[in-house]
């Protein structure tokens, strides 16, 4: 069995395919060109708010984007697994929430 991930290389790995999913919106290329669960060693409280900073950066960049995204290319073809730009959206949502889900027991087994 492989070892568990921490919360903050959770929160890279969302931010990962948060910028992934940018990309291949606003690029029409596939994901970026950073390693996905990349070790980073041990974490800094500068470490934890630049996480939390790109985390943010990455978010805020992939909302304007929608935002400013005509629904008639919601049935766009993209780069990637998910076939349209709607599905890239969903499969997103989809992979952060489960994700959060996994940051949340992490921190219920932190609090007992």
């Amino acid at each position: 069995m492989g070892s568990l991930h921490s919360v903050v290389e959770i929160v890279r790995h969302i931010t990962y395919w948060i910028k992934a999913a940018y990309i291949r919106i606003s690029e029409g290329r596939d994901a970026p060109d950073e390693v996905d669960w990349a070790e980073h060693g041990a974490l800094s409280e500068e470490g934890w708010s630049q996480a939390i900073e790109n985390l943010d950066r990455a978010y805020s960049k992939l909302h304007s984007t929608l935002l400013g995204l005509d629904d008639s290319r919601l049935n766009d073809a993209v780069a990637g697994s998910d076939p349209t730009v709607r599905g890239l959206v969903l499969g997103t949502l989809q992979h952060n929430a489960y994700h959060t889900g996994q940051i949340v027991l992490i921190a219920k087994e932190m609090a007992t």
